[in-house]
């Protein structure tokens, strides 16, 4: 549904949509390329909250639908790792 709200209202070109999982849901390749083309068409950042699974990293193929990632151990929470330069994405 946020998905559909941003494809609508033009006003929220360059969002930011905050991903927060447990880490252990499967996500399919094809869904993944399908969710990184809407990223390109639609202008939006995806950032991923990794709680409660006590992994720090995520699987490598769900990796490049993000533009930052950061985990929460230990109720303690990570800076975010940035998977490329923020100001490439503003111009």
């Amino acid at each position: 549904q946020g998905l559909d709200y941003l494809a609508t209202q033009a006003k929220f070109k360059l969002a930011d949509i905050i991903l927060i999982t447990d880490g252990d849901a499967y996500l399919d390749d094809r869904w993944i390329t399908w969710f990184t083309e809407q990223k390109l068409k639609y202008g939006f950042r995806l950032v991923g909250l990794n709680v409660g699974s006590g992994r720090r990293h995520w699987q490598e193929s769900q990796l490049k639908m993000f533009d930052a990632t950061a985990y929460m151990e230990r109720g303690q929470l990570s800076k975010l790792d940035w998977m490329h330069n923020l100001a490439d994405s503003l111009v």
